[in-house]
C-alpha cells in the first residue's frame, strides 16, 4: 500500500538519503521470505508507509502532522500501528496527539525511547509511547543477551515489553551510500518496536477479530511474551515479545475442584455457610496458566459465574445450608485461550446442632438458650477436661461457636491427634463462627473433639452447631 508524505504532501513516501531508519523498521517487519537478506517477523503481511519526519527537512515533524497520517490509516482500515519515533514533552501538552490514538481504534505499537531513562519520572517523558492509553504497547529494547540495551528507556508502569534492538539486520534504500537495495545493521527501541508490531500482526492473521480490538490483541501480546528474569521490574510484564507463544491455539487444560473446606474466621448465617474451594494447577503447552474461572450451580439449575478470573487457585464462597452444590473450572493460558470446562463436582454442606446424637459430651456441660445461636440453644461448659467429640462422614468438618469475652481455650483432636489449640476469647461477642475446620481429599468417616483447658478468668467454651462437607 503506497500511503502518504505528510512532510511534503504528495504520494513519493520514499525520498533519496531521508528514509534509511523507515526502510529498516518495515523490514524487520515484512521483509519478504524470498531466500534473499533477511525475512521479517510477518513476511506476508502488507504495510502502509506513512511519513511524516524527515533528516532534512526542519518544517516537518508536527504533531499535526502525525496526527494527519494516524487519520489517513484509520480511514482506509489499518489496525496496527507500528510507531517507531517519539519525542520528550508532557502528555498534556500533546492532548491532541492522545486523542488521535485514542480514537483511531489501531493498536499502537511505540518506541519506549532511546534516552536511558525512566519512562515513569515526569513531568515530562517519551511521547506517544508514554500515554495512558488500552490501545497502546510500549517497547523497550534488549540486546542478544536478553538484557536491557544500555540506551533503552524503561518503566516499571509506562513501558510493557521488551524486543529485540541491539544490532538488528534489516532492510536498507538505494541510496547514496548504497546505489542498490541493501541490509544493515541498526539498533534502537525503533528496531524493537516493529518486532512487536510484527508479532501483531501474525496474531491478527490468524485471528482477523483481535484485529477489531486493539485492548485483546494488546492483552494477548503482552500475556504470551516469555517471562524474562533480565528485565522484571524494568517493565510492566517483565517479558520479551514471543511470536511463538502468542500463536499459541492449543487451549490449557482445567483439573475440576478437589479441595473444600470451611473458612475459619467466618459467620455462619442461619442459611449460608463460607467454604473454600481449591482445584489443582491446570496445563498447558506453551504460555502457561494465566487465570482460572470458577463456576457453580444450586441443584439442577443453571450455570452462574463464581469467579471470572483470578490467579489464585482457591476462592471463598457463600453457600447455601443442605443444597447440593456443583462446582467447575477453567483456565487460561498467557495467550488469553480459556479451556473447557472441567468436569463438576458435587458437594453439600450440611449443619448439625450441638443436639445431634453423632456429638458426645463428657464431663460437665449446660443448655443456654440464645437467640443469638444458629438452632436458638447451645451447649457450654466451665470446667477444665470437658469434652465433646463429633463423628461424621464427610470430607470437611467444621465447628460452630460463639467468641466474647467470658470464652477460653480449648484442645483440638482430629482422629485422636491433637493438632492445635482453638481460641475463643474476643474483646466483643460474636456468635455463630466456625472456630476450627479441617478437611480431606476424598469423604471419609472422622471424629473431630474439643477439650476445655478451664482458662483462668474466662473458662467458658460453648457449641452451636457442627458443619459437614459430604
Amino acid at each position: 500500500m503506497n500511503g502518504w508524505d505528510f512532510c511534503h504532501d504528495d504520494n513519493t513516501v520514499h525520498d533519496f538519503d531521508d528514509d534509511h531508519h523507515g526502510t529498516h523498521v518495515a523490514g524487520i517487519i515484512a521483509a519478504s521470505l524470498d531466500g534473499v537478506g533477511v525475512v521479517g517477523v510477518a513476511p506476508g503481511v502488507s504495510i502502509m508507509a506513512l511519513k511524516f519526519l524527515s533528516d532534512n527537512d526542519p518544517d516537518c515533524g508536527f504533531d499535526s502532522m502525525a496526527i494527519a497520517a494516524i487519520d489517513y490509516a484509520a480511514s482506509f482500515g489499518v489496525r496496527i500501528a507500528n510507531a517507531s519515533w517519539g519525542g520528550i514533552g508532557a502528555p498534556t501538552d500533546a492532548a491532541d496527539l492522545h486523542d488521535a490514538i485514542r480514537d483511531s481504534g489501531m493498536l499502537f505499537i511505540a518506541a519506549a525511547g532511546n534516552d536511558s531513562s525512566d519512562n515513569d519520572q515526569g513531568p515530562l517523558v517519551n511521547l506517544p509511547a508514554s500515554f495512558d492509553l488500552p490501545n497502546i504497547i510500549s517497547v523497550a529494547a534488549i540486546g542478544n543477551s536478553g538484557a536491557l540495551a544500555p540506551f533503552s528507556n524503561y518503566g516499571h508502569s509506562s513501558v510493557d515489553i521488551v524486543a529485540p534492538g541491539a544490532w538488528i539486520l534489516s532492510t536498507l534504500p538505494a541510496d547514496s551510500g548504497s546505489p542498490t537495495p541493501g541490509w544493515g545493521w541498526l539498533s534502537g527501541t525503533s528496531m524493537a518496536t516493529p518486532h512487536v508490531s510484527g508479532v501483531a500482526a501474525l496474531v491478527a492473521s490468524v485471528w482477523p477479530s483481535l484485529a477489531d480490538d486493539p485492548a485483546a490483541l494488546r492483552a494477548r501480546i503482552l500475556g504470551s511474551g516469555k517471562p524474562s528474569a533480565w528485565t522484571v521490574g524494568l517493565t510492566a510484564t517483565g517479558r520479551i515479545v514471543d511470536a511463538w507463544r502468542a500463536l499459541d491455539d492449543t487451549p490449557p487444560v482445567a483439573a475440576p475442584p478437589n479441595t473444600f473446606t470451611f473458612v475459619t474466621g467466618k459467620q455462619m448465617s442461619s442459611t449460608h455457610a463460607t467454604m473454600r474451594v481449591g482445584w489443582p494447577a491446570g496445563t498447558d503447552d506453551r504460555t502457561g496458566i494465566g487465570a482460572y474461572g470458577l463456576e457453580q450451580r444450586a441443584g439442577l439449575g443453571s450455570w452462574a459465574t463464581a469467579v471470572s478470573a483470578t490467579s489464585g487457585r482457591s476462592a471463598d464462597r457463600s453457600l447455601t445450608i443442605g443444597t447440593a452444590w456443583s462446582l467447575r473450572v477453567r483456565a487460561r493460558d498467557g495467550a488469553g485461550t480459556w479451556s473447557d470446562w472441567s468436569n463438576a463436582v458435587t458437594i453439600t454442606p450440611a449443619r448439625y446442632q450441638e443436639t445431634t446424637t453423632k456429638a458426645t459430651y463428657r464431663g460437665t456441660w449446660r443448655t443456654a438458650r440464645t437467640s443469638s445461636a444458629s438452632g436458638g440453644h447451645e451447649r457450654y461448659t466451665t470446667h477444665k477436661g470437658a469434652s465433646v467429640s463429633f463423628r461424621f462422614t464427610g470430607r470437611a468438618v467444621g465447628i460452630v461457636a460463639p467468641k466474647g469475652t467470658s470464652r477460653g481455650s480449648a484442645k483440638l483432636y482430629v482422629d485422636g491427634v491433637y493438632v492445635s489449640t482453638v481460641n475463643l476469647h474476643r474483646s466483643s461477642f460474636t456468635p455463630r463462627n466456625v472456630v476450627a475446620a479441617r478437611s480431606w481429599l476424598r469423604s471419609g468417616t472422622h471424629t473431630i473433639k474439643l477439650v476445655a483447658l478451664g482458662t483462668a478468668g474466662h473458662p467458658r467454651i460453648d457449641i452451636d452447631a457442627f458443619l459437614v462437607i459430604r
